[in-house]
């Protein structure tokens, strides 16, 4: 700072000058330094808010990609559950399929079953028929119901005395 000090003659106008001169000066500079501190107050708001739209659009856009990865994995479960009940729906139908096929086998079998029964009747019904029919016929020209004889004749042989 400067100091002013009268010089004799002039009287004290031209301390008054430089004094007004400096405070002028002061008061430019505090102008200078109210403006650069304003200035620096907004830059700091508009950090600030700067800041906070891009944290906001960086949460927004962390929100999207999770939204679209949790649609993909929504589309992706549906369409392993969907995988899971086609290959469900083939599983019963080729159960199905087998069943009926067993069932058509039981039932062939059963028929089959149902035929051998009935032809072993058929036979033991034709073999008891004949059986009676040939106890009253005759074997061979010769009645069953009377014993068989032999034909075969027994000579007696008498032992020859030897003469003589």
């Amino acid at each position: 700072m400067l100091v002013s000090v009268p010089i004799g003659g002039c009287g004290g106008s031209a301390s008054k000058q430089k004094t007004s001169g400096s405070s002028a000066a002061q008061i430019e500079r505090d102008e200078e330094q109210q403006v650069q501190q304003a200035e620096a107050q907004e830059l700091a708001k508009d950090r600030e808010l700067l800041d906070s739209i891009e944290e906001k659009s960086q949460e927004e856009a962390a929100e999207g990609r999770a939204e679209k990865i949790e649609a993909a994995a929504r589309a992706k479960a549906r369409k392993r559950e969907q995988a899971a009940d086609k290959r469900a729906k083939e599983r019963e139908r080729a159960a199905e399929a087998k069943l009926k096929a067993a069932e058509a086998h039981a039932r062939k079998l059963e028929a089959e079953a149902g035929e051998a029964i009935a032809k072993r009747k058929r036979d033991a019904a034709g073999k008891g028929e004949h059986t009676r029919s040939t106890s009253t016929s005759q074997v061979e020209g010769k009645p069953l119901s009377q014993p068989e004889q032999s034909t075969t004749t027994t000579t007696q042989t008498q032992p020859t005395q030897a003469q003589g």
